[in-house]
């Protein structure tokens, strides 16, 4: 990790665009705790969060998140994808712009 730059120490576990489809409004999702007596409005920032899921020991000690970044970028594509075919209700097999042979 390059020297001043802060880990991202609060990990979804649950891509929080996923979440988001579940939330109401408000962006609160409803947390039912076992055995199902208890409901808790929670946010769908706070949602399945786990500090430092994803941080990683390096063999020289120091830690790093890329693994949250790359996450991210596979993320970001699988919500643009998802917001296509749910919102848009359009399935392309292809990116737009991809030369089709």
């Amino acid at each position: 990790m390059a020297s001043g730059q802060k880990l991202k120490r609060r990990n979804h576990t649950v891509n929080r665009s996923y979440l988001q489809r579940f939330a109401d409004g408000d962006g609160l999702l409803t947390r039912v705790e076992l055995p199902g007596d208890n409901r808790v409005p929670l946010s769908v920032t706070d949602a399945t969060v786990i500090k430092n899921f994803y941080v990683v020991s390096l063999p020289d000690g120091t830690e790093t998140d890329l693994a949250e970044d790359a996450f991210g970028i596979v993320e970001s594509a699988a919500a643009e994808a998802i917001r296509s075919i749910v919102d848009h209700m359009t399935w392309s097999l292809f990116s737009p712009g991809a030369k089709r042979t």
